[in-house]
């Protein structure tokens, strides 16, 4: 803990530097890993060994190096610290270094003589470990400075057979550039391009197979068909001591203990992608992830299938890394009841007299509402239900940023009054991002007008109404459901609709003639100064300010580009007697090296501003010719006399700052939303399954639909944030493949509380790998090759079901994609939809087999050649797409004589 001058006393009254702890750890271990150099220095002036070994053999030189300090690896130096000394496994410094990229460490091992081609016991070089691990600066560094280019493990596997199992190209390239062999083979005979072959690296094959010389011999096919083990360098299998161990002999197991270590295979096959690089003071991951697979999932997907197309068409290993846990849930979970006796639900609605109640709905609402005793004046029926936002004639307004956090509440009788306050509990669906947005409560008396609701739910009024309604051991269970996603609503009397809206958070303050000062608690910097007499009267004053996130500008605007946060002062379009004074942080960016040093001339900084109210969109204009800014440490003050949206924006384009505000504020305006993603099944072949994926607000999970047509519920998230009307864009790694047409990919338009459904088809891979995949959910499309990769929303790890349940008709995807893509048949005059449909034969499979053949086969089954070659002037880079287009038209062509057994015969001919 850095405490240097409790150490000093305890060496002072004989404390021995060289204690130990369970794993052998010295003082000057810890001292090492925690790059505490004052206290390294005490250890080693009262004789601390820097060549003090573990219990495998670790020395502090190995975990500072490790982690990556160079001062204190000097230091070890100084004190005759081996630079080469090896664990028991025979793991050096310089071999945990290549793991983690840390060159300077590296640097400074080979200056002071370190070896860089030592070996551990199963044979692995530094380069080996570097390779292994995608580290490209450090396998650079190591040839630089004369690493042997193709050493031999003891199972004969090079630098060049790691990186090709690990699919790391840039590595390959790399080490081909300095005469890397490509024909080297392993002990069991594979090559680096026969490794790449098997684990399906798109882009290593290719870089591969134009140097690589090939050879066929008699064992080619059962080389094939074995399974590929995953080999990777020795563990450092080194227990730390946690900050809550005792000194007791705790199991090791039920402890927070984290290890040192490589990643071994048994954990690439838990983790899933066995070329993420190991934080090895963590061991929780593989953990987390087999408690959070869904049942069915016994053993994760295989490496290499589980990484396979993500890694080829994306791969970043820092991208990779965060994805290594998918966000599955249990999805057998039951619903949680309190109390012995539940409480009492209702439909629609329900009867409350003088004896009160808490009555909570029993349909997928969630709504509570509670009634304390005394409070109705007389026996009345209370309904309560959700409505559609468009089902209302005068639906609540809605602003820019701002929606629905949840559906629109009736409640009845419309202004009924009680003789207290009571209770309305509303789940709600929005994502609040901490402090950036809030809650309100609109409510609608008369079906027309619709205004905030005042009455404060606070926490004291809260526990007010619940102290009268329940006592005892019924209080505590109803505070055990407490939540953050649940509003309640204090009140003494039913409006007729309530409306929870989700929006950017605003600072209400009551300014008068005196004046006074509004700040953000979202952004402390921004602030709203009111000189007295600005107003004439007081009223409550807003001030909201929306923080941006740079990532989000610099995707849309280029890294050229930063902002501060929008800033809004309402009520808008308000006129101030006197200039009121706004304070607004300076722009910042993901480049933080764009920023400029503000002072009094700064050309590139903008003030934007926009002063449309109510329900109309924004229209920015560059006021900074009409405004002075002035310059106040980190933050930029200016005046105005007109409560409106300001926003400063840093750019080289000073005319483009309009347009470009326009656009990065249309993209911020999207509203977060918290939602699960649910994937259902049906596999109707061995090799083929139909997938429906849902992005679930609050949705029913049994879907009535699905169970109708026998799919299975296969993968559930947690709730994950998600943007209204944004398209989620949803990628496949593993052994499943979904079937598109060439150039497309999958995409899910995201309204809350609506059903959004995407239908499609995937096929098995490879028959002989179990049927799984994880399927990554993206904000955006896939980026082009050597983009920077995106970090998905969510992960799930799918495994298809085992039964096979054949379809006898097309299913809804197949009905869909065949009218989206076959349109051009009744444009033609080919026929209607129903007509093309009657066939009962499974096409696909017949497609999938016919490849370039269906051409002859269209003339044998008596299409002309005017039809073939309409078919593939249409589709032109869809020989599966062609020939089953041409099978449509012959089977509404021919009618009644488009028969299986004809079909039979034009395929023997």
């Amino acid at each position: 803990y850095d405490h240097q001058n409790v150490a000093l006393l305890l060496l002072d009254k004989g404390a021995s530097p060289h204690a130990t702890a369970k794993n052998g750890h010295t003082p000057l271990h810890i001292a090492a890993r925690k790059n505490q150099m004052d206290i390294a220095t005490t250890l080693l002036e009262y004789g601390g060994k820097a060549n003090a070994e573990s219990k495998a053999g670790f020395t502090p030189l190995h975990l500072s190096a490790q982690e990556g300090h160079t001062d204190m690896t000097s230091l070890l130096i100084e004190h005759q610290a081996n630079v080469d000394h090896q664990a028991k496994n025979g793991l050096t410094p310089l071999h945990l270094c290549a793991q983690e990229d840390k060159v300077n460490v590296a640097a400074i091992l080979v200056k002071n003589g370190a070896n860089v081609n030592s070996v551990t016991k199963a044979g692995y070089t530094p380069l080996h470990v570097a390779s292994h691990f995608g580290q490209l600066n450090m396998v650079r560094f190591l040839l630089e400075n004369g690493a042997n280019v193709d050493p031999s493990t003891g199972l004969g596997y090079t630098p060049l057979h790691q990186a090709a199992q690990q699919g790391h190209t840039l590595i390959i390239t790399l080490l081909l550039k300095h005469k890397a062999n490509p024909n080297a083979v392993t002990n069991n005979g594979q090559t680096a391009l026969s490794i790449a072959n098997k684990l399906g690296y798109i882009s290593v094959i290719e870089t591969l197979k134009v140097v690589t010389e090939t050879t066929i011999t008699t064992t080619t096919t059962t080389t094939i068909e074995e399974k590929y083990k995953v080999v990777a360098p020795e563990a450092m299998q080194e227990t730390f001591m946690s900050d809550s161990e005792d000194d007791g002999g705790e199991d090791p197991m039920l402890s927070d203990q984290q290890q040192y270590r490589y990643m071994t295979v048994d954990d690439m096959k838990s983790l899933g992608d066995d070329s993420l690089k190991i934080d090895v003071t963590r061991d929780e991951r593989g953990d987390h992830l087999r408690d959070s697979i869904a049942p069915g999932n016994e053993l994760i997907i295989s490496p290499h299938y589980l990484k396979e197309q993500y890694q080829a068409n994306q791969a970043s290993q820092a991208n990779q890394s965060t994805t290594s846990i998918p966000d599955n849930v249990d999805i057998a979970r039951t619903p949680m009841h309190v109390g012995k006796h539940h409480w009492k639900n209702f439909l629609v609605s329900f009867l409350v007299d003088a004896r009160g109640g808490a009555m909570r709905g029993c349909r997928h609402s969630g709504v509570r509402v509670i009634v304390p005793p005394r409070k109705a004046a007389s026996p009345m029926r209370v309904t309560c239900r959700y409505l559609r936002r468009e089902k209302l004639i005068h639906p609540p307004p809605l602003g820019e940023g701002e929606a629905l956090a949840s559906r629109i509440l009736e409640l009845g009788p419309a202004g009924a009054k009680f003789l207290g306050p009571v209770i309305i509990e509303v789940p709600h669906f929005a994502s609040l991002r901490g402090r950036e947005r809030e809650l309100v409560v609109l409510r609608c008396d008369n079906g027309t007008t619709w205004r905030e609701h005042t009455l404060d739910a606070n926490e004291e009024a809260v526990q007010e109404v619940l102290n009268e309604s329940f006592q005892g051991e019924e209080l505590r269970q109803l505070e055990d459901l407490q939540t953050s996603r649940i509003t309640r609503i204090v009140t003494v009397d039913f409006p007729q609709y309530i409306a929870v809206v989700s929006r950017i958070r605003q600072e209400l303050h009551a300014i008068g003639p005196e004046g006074g000062v509004v700040s953000s608690t979202a952004v402390p910097q921004v602030q709203a100064l009111f000189p007295p007499n600005a107003l004439t009267k007081k009223i409550r004053v807003g001030l909201q300010a929306q923080p941006i996130a740079p990532e989000v500008v610099s995707k849309l605007l280029g890294n050229r580009v930063a902002i501060s946060p929008i800033v809004t002062v309402e009520p808008r379009r308000r006129k101030f007697h006197k200039p009121i004074t706004l304070t607004i942080p300076v722009p910042t960016a993901a480049n933080k090296g764009m920023i400029n040093q503000y002072s009094g001339d700064a050309p590139t900084l903008r003030l934007l501003c926009s002063i449309t109210g109510g329900n109309s969109r924004a229209q920015w204009e560059d006021v900074t010719g009409s405004t002075p800014l002035t310059f106040v440490k980190d933050c930029v003050s200016f005046t105005t006399t007109v409560s409106a949206r300001f926003w400063l924006m840093d750019c080289r384009h000073v005319s483009n700052a309009s347009n470009m505000a326009s656009e990065l504020y249309k993209e911020v305006s999207h509203v977060p939303f918290m939602a699960k993603f649910v994937v259902f099944a049906k596999r109707i072949d061995p090799m083929e399954a139909r997938l429906r994926v849902f992005c679930m607000t609050d949705d029913r999970e049994d879907k009535t639909l699905e169970h109708q047509e026998h799919f299975t519920e296969v993968a559930k998230s947690r709730d994950v944030e998600v943007l209204e009307d944004k398209s989620v864009f949803v990628e496949f790694a593993g052994n499943l493949v979904p079937i598109t047409k060439s150039g497309d990919q999958l995409e899910l338009s995201f309204k809350a509380f609506r059903e959004n459904r995407l239908p499609f088809t995937v096929r098995v891979r490879d028959a002989e790998e179990k049927a799984m995949a994880r399927i990554l959910f993206m904000p955006d499309p896939k980026v082009a090759r050597g983009e920077p990769c995106q970090m998905p929303i969510c992960t799930l790890n799918i495994t298809l079901p085992e039964d096979i349940i054949h379809e006898p008709t097309p299913s809804e995807s197949d009905l869909y994609l065949i009218d989206k893509n076959y349109s051009f048949l009744r444009d033609h005059g080919l026929g209607n939809t129903e007509t093309i449909h009657r066939a009962d034969i499974r096409l696909s499979d017949i497609c999938n087999l016919l490849s370039m053949d269906w051409e002859p086969l269209a003339l044998e089954l008596g299409l002309t050649q005017t039809d073939v070659e309409l078919i593939k002037s249409e589709y032109r880079n869809n020989v599966r797409q062609q020939a089953m287009i041409m099978l449509r038209l012959w089977m509404q062509s021919k009618g009644g004589q488009a028969t299986g057994n004809n079909l039979e015969k034009a395929l023997k001919a």
